[in-house]
């Protein structure tokens, strides 16, 4: 008895409600011994490491993972006259010759341009969103898949707000496009999914919030319930720049949250008197919040810091985490008393499907013989109490060398667990300078993803369900038998000789279907391939028909979850299935209507 609550606590109820929430911890594999968490990634590039150069001196800002597994960077000039950058690469780190001219597209709005974020919408379009000068002003651009400006958005795919300097970007589940940035204050505006403003936000589309110094946002995030996480500084004049985590959080109408902090605001001192700002906010899962950014005491008696705070959900630091809610890194290296290095520590930051936390940025090395400055990408991974993960890197930190005045900016998680990390590499860190677009992959915790998609989501008799998946593996070489079926309508269990939401149809090595009940002994459940091996560092892999049926008019109408598992071979020969012996499951939901 207990054996098949098991088996219906890792599959049934995964299928329903409780998605993959009981195996969280079975989507992690051994880490094979010749690599480990932090590792350089070699078949990424050259050692795990590219460069683009699109003949100036630019750095990338922003970075995202197409569900393809392709890889999308943004940035602009790191000097004075510059434009939109974007490139994208193939998973092994080439150019994607596919998007734009060769792999990389540039735009321009007034000529002195940068882009500083990204997002990806769910239909393949890319958001881009930075700053032009002259007035400053917001600039979007949003681009079709192949590259192109999508001349729906805006006015020829371009739009500009005169507003200040923009810095984040996110989409909401709607579709509109919330940005972020700052120039004396919190800028927040709020644009349509057509590139207008819009007015049921804030103050035709924009709101400004002071905290009282030289305040900028560089980050954000939506909450489940739509609510708005922005994170940056406010500057403030000590003798020398210094300054604050600065957080605010919004209502979905742009209204401060009076809930949070201290009506809807919050700042945190890292060290009595010190240069702090946050560059990088994410939520998890129960609702806290993270940030990350930099700290460096005043006076200069130690390097700048990666500084991370992790705040309840009404505002207030999380004494559970680090020191009191606050956790400082340091890297080492020389003291630097220039704001260009000052703001070196997190700039980005991720949460691991486990909970950990990894955070990148830039970690200053020092100067040149010529005054030139010095610098390195820089990681760190914690664990979810805020403590080092001492199994990522060298004793949970990781500094990647470029050759100049290096440093990362941008930090995504791919679906496999391999981290994705992009910034500059310079030959010095003082405008302009000769640095190129930076990209470097790193293991994360090694995973084996696995995806599942229907071409869609409501069918009759007799229209073809086809079936499609998306697989990854960041770990060892893995042996399974492969499932594949759906989860009837709840309704169907007793007309099948089955307890209610309990009836299953398995697709058979032979292509057949066979009905059963996910009560019945799990070694009876026919597999759709035996001993199938999942290669060790497999990029992300499309198949794109994996199964074809017409739908059968006598099939029970409602509500189908379909599901594509990986069970360990062999392991349910004993009429168990433990979580662990489910490394990867994906599903995908749909209906029938006679």
């Amino acid at each position: 008895m207990r054996q098949m609550k098991v088996l219906q606590g890792s599959l049934a109820g995964v299928l329903r409600t409780a998605l993959l929430a009981s195996l969280l911890f079975a989507l992690s594999l051994p880490s094979p011994a010749q690599a480990a968490p932090g590792d350089l990634d070699p078949t990424f590039g050259v050692g795990g490491k590219v460069t683009t150069d699109f003949g100036g001196g630019e750095l990338a800002f922003a970075v995202a993972v197409q569900p393809d597994g392709k890889i999308v960077t943004a940035g602009g000039s790191d000097c004075c006259v510059g434009a939109f950058r974007l490139a994208r690469h193939n998973p092994d780190g080439t150019l994607d010759i596919a998007f734009g001219n060769g792999g990389k597209v540039t735009t321009t709005f007034r000529g002195s341009d940068s882009a500083s974020a990204l997002a990806l919408q769910p239909d393949g379009k890319i958001v881009v969103a930075g700053s032009t000068g002259g007035i400053f002003a917001f600039a979007l651009a949003r681009y079709l898949p192949d590259g192109s400006l999508d001349a729906t958005f805006g006015s020829g795919g371009k739009v500009t707000t005169n507003f200040g300097l923009a810095f984040a970007l996110a989409i909401q589940p709607d579709g509109k496009i919330v940005v972020a940035g700052g120039t004396d204050n919190f800028l927040l505006a709020r644009y349509n999914p057509d590139g207008s403003l819009d007015p049921t936000f804030g103050a035709g589309g924009k709101v400004i919030t002071d905290f009282g110094g030289d305040d900028s946002a560089f980050a954000l995030a939506f909450q489940a319930d739509g609510k708005i996480v922005v994170a940056g500084k406010s500057e403030v004049f000590t003798g020398i720049v210094g300054g604050d985590f600065a957080l605010a959080r919004y209502n979905s109408d742009g209204s401060l949250d009076a809930t949070f902090g201290n009506g809807g605001k919050v700042t945190t001192d890292f060290i009595n008197h010190s240069v702090d700002g946050a560059f990088a906010v994410a939520l998890q899962p129960d609702g806290k919040i993270v940030v990350g950014g930099a700290t460096t005491p005043i006076p200069i008696v130690a390097p700048p810091a990666f500084a991370l705070g992790r705040y309840l959900p009404n505002g207030s630091l999380d004494a559970t985490f680090g020191n009191s809610g606050k956790v400082i890194t340091s890297f080492g290296g020389p003291l630097c008393n220039s704001k260009t290095c000052l703001s070196d520590g997190v700039r980005s930051l991720v949460l691991q499907p486990g909970g950990k936390i990894v955070a990148a940025g830039r970690f200053f090395t020092g100067l040149t013989g010529l005054g030139n400055f010095t610098g390195n990408f820089a990681l760190a991974s914690y664990h979810p109490d805020g403590s080092v993960d001492t199994t990522f890197g060298d004793g949970g930190k990781v500094t990647t060398d470029f050759g100049g005045y290096d440093g990362a900016h941008a930090l995504a998680l791919q679906p496999d667990g391999k981290l994705v990390v992009a910034g500059q590499a310079a030959l010095s860190g003082i405008p302009p300078s000769s640095g190129d677009f930076a990209l470097a992959r790193y293991r994360g915790d090694p995973t084996l993803f696995l995806a599942l998609a229907a071409n869609k989501t409501a069918f009759a008799a007799g229209e073809t369900l086809t079936l499609s998946t998306r697989m990854a593996n960041s770990g060892p070489d893995t042996t399974v038998d492969q499932y594949l079926g759906a989860l009837l309508p709840p309704s169907a269990g007793p007309a099948f000789g089955c307890p209610a939401n309990d009836a299953v149809a398995f697709v058979t090595e032979t292509l057949g279907l066979v009905l059963t009940c996910l009560s019945a002994p799990p070694q009876s459940f026919p597999p759709f391939a035996r001993n199938v091996t999942i290669p060790a560092d497999l990029s992300m892999t499309v198949t794109p028909n994996v199964f074809s049926i017409a739908w059968p008019a006598g099939a029970p109408s409602g509500p189908y979850v379909v599901f594509d598992a990986f069970i360990r071979s062999g392991s349910v020969a004993d009429g168990s299935l433990d979580p662990g012996d489910l490394p990867a499951l994906g599903t995908t939901s749909l209906s029938f209507m006679p």
